[in-house]
Order: C-alpha cells, then structure tokens, then sequence
C-alpha cells in the first residue's frame, strides 16, 4: 500500500512538498505497528499498536471539503468507524474546514448555521469530545478572516486509556493552517492506601462506641507518642469492625432489599401490628444501606457529578476527568 511505502521513508529527509496533493499522510515512529487502514478521500483510518500500550488506538485524520454537500461524506464515514469501534480508544483530528459555533469564528458575513449543525450532530452521534487546544483560539487566517477550521476530537476509550491529552496550536508559520500537537500522558501508577476512612461508617450506631472504646485505653506514653500510637490502634481496629460490621456493602444492600420485600409481602396478607413494625424496620434498614452505598461511591469517585446524583457513563466519567485535566493545566 501506498501508506507503508511511505512509512518506510520516515527519517530520510524527503521533502514533501512537491508530492502532497489533496491526500492524508501519517508517518510513525520507530515502535509503532500501523495496519487497519481505511482510506476514502477526507478520511484516512489507521490500528496502531505500540508495546507501551496493552491494547491497540485508533487514529482517524480527517481532511474536510470546503463546501457543506462535500462534508456529508464525512460525517457519515465517521460515524461508520464510530459504530464499528465501539468505545475503542480513537482519536479524531485534522482540518475540518468548518467549525461548530460563531464564537469560532472573526470577520467574514457568509451565514453557515447548517454547516455548524451537521458538525455538532457528528460529534454528538459519533459520542466524541473537543478537548479544546491551548495557543492560538484560530487554527486558521486568510486577511482579515480568522476560524477554527483545525481541531482534535476524542473517544471514550481514549479518555479512559490515558491520564490526560492535551492539545496545542502552534505558530502558523508555512501555511494559513496552525499545526495541531497532540500529547497524551499514561496513568503513572498510584500506591493503594493501607487505610482509607469510610464515610458510610459514621452512619452506623455503633461507630462512635469503637472509637471511644479505643481510644479511651492507656497507651502508657505521653505526648505525639501517645497520638501515633492511638491512631495507629484506631486504624487496624476500624479495618476488623468494617470487615465484621460492613463486609461487602454490595452483599449487604441485596440482603436488605430482598428481606424488605420479603416483609412489605408479608404484610400485605396480614395488616398486624407486628408485621407492620417488622416492614418499618427491614424498609429503614434497607435506607441506610442504600445511603451507605451513595457515600461508597461519592466517596470513591470524588467527582461532582456523583455528588450531584449523575449515574451516566463511562464517557461521563471521562469527560470530567479530561476537563478537571484542562483546568489544571491553564
């Protein structure tokens, strides 16, 4: 193929300037496998595959037509790749010749809410997230004409695969286009805590009386010595009690919904007082367990959208996580 021909001139020096003439060209770095090629004429799509990585990315460069009817092709062979995918880690970049709102674009008078309306829905359906870029805010400047033409789309396996990636335009320099650099960093790996205090603890009735049990007993030292020592008793004495008192929380919410039902039907054939009282408790209990279970994962996931009672998707989950990332790095 004409791609693996040109991926073995890489580092040779070739001037390309002379041979590019309306096509995509994707060159990789010694390390890389790039195979999975599909080409049509504003898309070209490649598999890598790198012993840095466990699974294979997917790259999707895209090179626009200048006119809307011309871009239809487009969206619809995303959206082709898309489905075919499948939350794989993919990214998608390169010059779409239009853009997505009016904030991106200064000067010029030529109408093109239809343009900006089929982008929008090709990233809505294609489920793709703007990372947005740092530099300049247009990619692209003809005389008194400034758009973002030039953009890096992403995946929802992509944004689960790496920690952050970050986007910048560079200088125009030898063309009206910015150069668009891509740098994706991988999760550095994180020591697990040998202690981590639960929220959903303080919620049970005999929490207090386990701390005030230990940490009324003598330690026979005084001063920061006698608080290690307290803290140090408190924390494994708290992993016992969560492991006797807790166990699986998940365990635990599937026995108190079932002996709630279980006593809601009981009840219902007989309205005494006792199986009143009896429903009251199991539904109370089977409360509690389900607020424990929200303090498990507010707790766990520390992001607002759990705090805020959002329980979406994975794409979700990435699409904070990637724009925590890029408010940090303003």
């Amino acid at each position: 193929m004409e791609q693996d021909r040109l991926l073995d001139k890489r580092g040779t020096g070739l001037d390309l300037a002379g041979l590019v003439e309306e096509r995509i060209w994707i060159f990789a770095a010694e390390g890389f496998e790039v195979d999975g090629w599909d080409e049509s004429k504003q898309v070209l799509h490649a598999r890598f595959e790198t012993p840095l990585l466990l699974v294979p990315f997917f790259v999707s460069v895209v090179y626009g037509k200048c006119f809307r009817e011309g871009r239809l092709e487009m969206w619809d062979k995303l959206w082709e790749i898309a489905a075919s995918l499948d939350g794989l880690p993919w990214l998608v970049g390169g010059d779409f010749n239009t853009f997505v709102s009016e904030e991106e674009r200064q000067g010029g008078v030529r109408k093109r809410t239809r343009e900006m309306l089929d982008f929008a829905e090709a990233i809505s359906d294609c489920q793709l997230l703007d990372v947005g870029a740092d530099g300049p805010k247009f990619t692209w400047a003809r005389g008194n004409v400034f758009e973002r033409l030039d953009r890096v789309l992403l995946g929802e396996g992509w944004a689960n695969m790496f920690e952050s990636t970050r986007v910048s335009n560079l200088p125009r320099i030898l063309s009206d286009h910015c150069p668009l650099l891509v740098e994706a960093r991988l999760p550095e790996p994180r020591a697990k805590p040998s202690f981590r205090f639960q929220n959903m603890w303080v919620r049970h009735h005999l929490f207090l009386n386990e701390v005030d049990r230990c940490w009324r007993e003598g330690t026979g030292t005084r001063g920061m010595i006698n608080m290690q020592i307290k803290l140090s008793r408190l924390k494994s004495s708290l992993k016992i009690w969560n492991r006797v008192i807790f166990g699986n929380v998940f365990e635990g919410l599937k026995k108190a919904e079932v002996e709630a039902k279980e006593a809601m039907e009981r009840y219902e054939h007989d309205s005494s007082l006792d199986l009143r009282s009896e429903m009251n408790r199991s539904t109370a209990n089977f409360i509690l367990k389900l607020k424990m279970e929200e303090d498990y994962w507010r707790q766990k996931a520390a992001l607002k959208w759990v705090a805020e009672g959002e329980r979406n998707t994975k794409f979700f989950h990435g699409w904070v996580k990637q724009r925590e990332l890029n408010l940090e790095s303003i």
